[in-house]
This record gives C-alpha cells, structure tokens and sequence, in this order.
C-alpha cells in the first residue's frame, strides 16, 4: 500500500469513528459531560473510570481475536464497520480519561 493510499485509509476510519462518536453521544452521555458513561459505570461497578474503559474494550478485542485466529473474513465487514471502531473510540475515549486526570 502506498503512503497516498494510507493516508486515505487512516482519514477515513478517523473520520467515520469522529462520526460514531457524535452519533452515540446522545445515548451515552448526559449531553455536556462525553465521558459521563464511564463515570457512571464506575461508581455503580467500583471500578476506576480507566478499567472501565478497558473492560470495554477488551470485549471488543476478544471479538476481533476469534475472527481473525479463526479465519472467519466473512466477519471482515463487521470488523470494518463495527469492532476496529469501537476499538478506536474506546482507546480515545481512555485516552480523554487519562488525559483529563493529568490536566
């Protein structure tokens, strides 16, 4: 793949992931606060707002492990619309977290 292609690629899933999360903050959030989700799951779970976040994330890449170490390309287009963004947007999402504790 060539570094133009790339680029294209990588615009592309940041650009649909921005979108996810815009779609899903009206479900997710209390509408000022992005990361309300994972501080409300972390005082109903007693978990750090973090571990939640990897909580989450680990489901996803334990579903994105069993399809590939399965051979199972017929899931690629989930992977591609689903998983790797989710993936994506939790990691931002931890990334905002660990962020704002440093701040």
């Amino acid at each position: 793949m060539d570094g133009v292609m790339f680029v294209r690629l990588i615009n592309e899933i940041f650009d649909y992931c921005k979108g996810l999360l815009d779609l899903k903050n009206d479900e997710y959030t209390s509408g000022q606060d992005r990361l309300y989700n994972f501080r409300l799951q972390s005082r109903m779970l007693s978990l750090r707002e973090e571990e939640v976040a990897l909580n989450l994330v680990s489901k996803q890449f334990a579903s994105l492990i069993e399809i590939i170490k399965n051979h199972r390309e017929d899931k690629y287009p989930l992977l591609l619309k689903e998983k790797i963004p989710d993936i994506i947007n939790y990691m931002a999402l931890l990334y905002a977290i660990i962020k704002e504790k440093n701040l």
